[in-house]
């Protein structure tokens, strides 16, 4: 039969490890998820002339998801002997993964799946509200 003093003494690392397991094992989420960082200017590559597509992208931890970043950014747009302008865009960035809506001025809403291939390199398809869609690449600036 256990003790007082070790019964207490158990007890109480019971509860610390429980609370440590609750806790998510300590993560501290002010650390952002192991993934090539993506902040910064990224340009459409091999497009037909008269047409870009350029983006500018920024990154904060998520507070309910801190293995997830938040993407928050803007760009413009130019479609050969067609309109210009700008977007917003707006998604997530885990691991290789970036998913963002981009918004035109237009009201158009256009959605990037994508793969971070390097820190110089992102593999997109682009898929637009008639359910087209178009494989880009993405290069830093």
């Amino acid at each position: 039969m256990l003790s007082r003093n070790r019964l207490g003494a158990l007890t109480s690392a019971v509860a610390a490890c429980l609370l440590l397991a609750a806790c998510g094992g300590g993560n501290d989420s002010s650390t952002a998820p192991a993934a090539i960082p993506i902040d910064g200017t990224w340009a459409a590559s091999q497009q037909p002339a008269g047409s870009s597509l350029v983006l500018t992208l920024g990154t904060r931890i998520g507070v309910d998801t801190p293995d997830t970043l938040v993407v928050n950014g803007s760009g413009t747009y130019a479609f050969e002997a067609g309109a210009s302008g700008g977007l917003t865009a707006y998604g997530v960035y885990r691991k290789a993964d970036l998913a963002l809506q981009l918004t035109y001025d237009n009201g158009t809403a256009v959605t990037l799946s994508s793969t971070v291939i390097g820190p110089a390199e992102i593999a997109a398809k682009l898929t637009y509200p008639d359910r087209s869609s178009l494989d880009i690449t993405f290069v830093k600036q």
